[in-house]
């Protein structure tokens, strides 16, 4: 389904390829910028750090950082994308039982995505014969429960929602929904800086993508993004954090023990529900695939061949082995 609405010759969406080139180079240097106000967050925390006299690795400094990268990135992603047209469309109102179809449908590419994110990790481990952990559990473990909540589940969603959904959707789909889909989400995947959350923040940024597209409402992605930050990030964290610190001999019935199992059983069934959905949608996906990659192929190539992706690209592979040869340096 094609919701955009009809062009006038002041709004023609296929002008040329350079002008194609040229504006997705844009979208990849706004995702170099999200990169780029991580990393400058990450040195603002340092100095607060040193200012107040505290460790770097302080739970408040880690949020204090999440919220900098965002609050750092916004500006900055605007700028870049600045002056790019902007499609209009028509909003549409989805309904429950399709949103509820997306969750589900989250939780089947969340754990699909894990899977290929943890078994290409353990692959490149052996290679390298490193241990590489995944950052966000690092994270998560070292923040409060409050704190984790507020990171996960409130700024994350909305911020990336608005950064890699709309910011970017709104002006790339002139060049079709399929490529300006596919950006996004590879984009997506490629700023979270490692193979574990790749996978599954790629296939979720499709699914984002395309909920987004046909509703033009930023508030379901946010919701979905939400949903699924809160049920597979935040709430196993939560509940397994009160297993650890369960002592046999106060009681001798471990309640959040049956509440992980609980939790487990539903997640499953959630996954479960996910690949049924994605059986009885399978005729309209492939209806929407087809419209999709009407103008895949054709911009296929400067969608992922030009300056701002390359670098966006570049970028984590680059501080993947700078850290490296740090942790390699005090061996020598």
């Amino acid at each position: 389904m094609d919701n955009r609405i009809p062009q006038g010759p002041a709004l023609d969406p296929i002008p040329n390829l350079r002008h194609a080139r040229s504006l997705f180079s844009r979208a990849g240097f706004s995702a170099l910028g999200f990169l780029g106000a991580a990393q400058l967050d990450g040195f603002l925390v340092v100095f607060i750090a040193i200012i107040l006299q505290v460790d770097t690795n302080h739970h408040a400094l880690l949020t204090v950082a999440t919220a900098l990268q965002y609050l750092l990135a916004l500006p900055i992603c605007c700028l870049i994308m600045r002056g790019a047209p902007r499609l209009p469309r028509k909003q549409q109102k989805p309904k429950a039982r399709y949103l509820l179809a997306a969750f589900f449908l989250c939780a089947l590419f969340g754990q699909v995505g894990a899977v290929l994110g943890m078994n290409v990790t353990s692959i490149l481990s052996d290679l390298l014969h490193i241990d590489l952990l995944n950052p966000l559990t690092e994270q998560v473990e070292k923040m409060t429960t409050a704190e984790n909540f507020l990171c996960l589940a409130v700024l994350a969603p909305i911020f990336e929602e608005f950064l890699f959904r709309k910011l970017l959707l709104d002006r790339i789909s002139a060049y079709g929904d399929g490529i300006a889909a596919f950006l996004s989400a590879f984009l997506f995947g490629v700023v979270h800086c490692n193979l574990y959350q790749f996978f599954y923040a790629f296939l979720l940024g499709l699914l984002f993508a395309y909920v987004y597209l046909h509703t033009e409402r930023l508030r379901y992605g946010i919701l979905l993004h939400a949903a699924f930050n809160f049920f597979f990030g935040f709430l196993p964290e939560w509940i397994s954090s009160h297993i650890e610190a369960y002592n046999p001999a106060l009681i001798t019935v471990d309640p959040w023990q049956a509440a992980y199992l609980v939790y487990q059983f539903a997640m499953s069934a959630c996954i479960i529900l996910g690949f049924v959905m994605l059986c009885l949608l399978c005729r309209k996906i492939s209806s929407d695939l087809k419209a999709y990659t009407v103008n895949l192929g054709r911009y296929f190539a400067p969608a992922m061949l030009n300056a701002g992706v390359l670098l966006t690209f570049l970028a984590p592979i680059g501080l993947f082995l700078l850290s490296l040869l740090l942790r390699s340096a005090p061996n020598q």
